[in-house]
């Protein structure tokens, strides 16, 4: 019996936008449009394809991180309350 690994959200997101350091991580997480579920293999940090206009809306305001999708080759606004778990360092966390 394997024991689960929680870590709080607050901390999760902390960690993307603090600590992951360009590190590819995994991201469980509910879309806020939809409802549905996605698993993204992702890097905070990314900064290619910026066009150097900014953006029009402030992420933090909305309770967003963007990182960037590693296997679609896109940026992605990760909504915080929809984090579901991280698996960072071949170590997956649930997020409570």
């Amino acid at each position: 019996n394997k024991k689960v690994k929680t870590l709080r959200r607050a901390d999760v997101v902390k960690w993307i936008e603090t600590q992951s350091k360009g590190r590819i991580f995994g991201v469980d997480i509910i879309k806020r449009t939809t409802g549905g579920h996605r698993y993204l293999v992702a890097r905070y940090g990314v900064r290619v394809h910026v066009k150097g206009i900014g953006m029009s809306y402030d992420p933090k305001a909305k309770r967003l991180t963007i990182v960037w999708d590693v296997q679609k080759h896109a940026y992605r606004d990760i909504a915080w309350e929809g984090i579901r778990g991280i698996l960072k360092a071949g170590e997956y966390f649930r997020v409570i």
